[in-house]
């Protein structure tokens, strides 16, 4: 029954065309591969991915839920995910992080409303 109500929901907020916007962004602007530039904490190149790439869809998906829905929206949509997607195997750094970037998606939408500006600046 949740997973039937998840989908209702991933519906009714364009949650997936949301994922699609902000896998092309990260692979609009090279933010996938490898840099030399920086390292890990091993020494490793530091790869370009998933991160970068999760931290642009809670920030994008919050901003576009937040100027479209509403900030508090946003905020039970954001934090909802985070108590699904939480396991005993989940970093707290992990859940703090998109937590963070969702309140960045947020701080946007907030600045792009109160400054009448275009939504597609988000």
């Amino acid at each position: 029954m949740a997973d039937e109500r998840f989908k209702l929901v991933k519906e009714h907020y364009g949650l997936t065309s949301l994922a699609n916007v902000s896998n092309d962004l990260a692979n609009g602007n090279a933010m996938r591969g490898v840099t030399t530039d920086a390292t890990d904490a091993e020494g490793k190149p530091f790869a370009f991915g998933g991160a970068v790439t999760n931290a642009i869809a809670h920030t994008v998906s919050s901003a576009y839920l937040a100027h479209d829905h509403s900030p508090l929206e946003a905020y039970l949509l954001g934090f909802g995910h985070e108590l699904l997607e939480n396991t005993p195997n989940t970093e707290n750094w992990d859940t703090y992080k998109d937590l963070y970037n969702n309140q960045v998606g947020r701080n946007i939408a907030a600045y792009v409303r109160q400054n009448k500006l275009p939504c597609d600046l988000i």
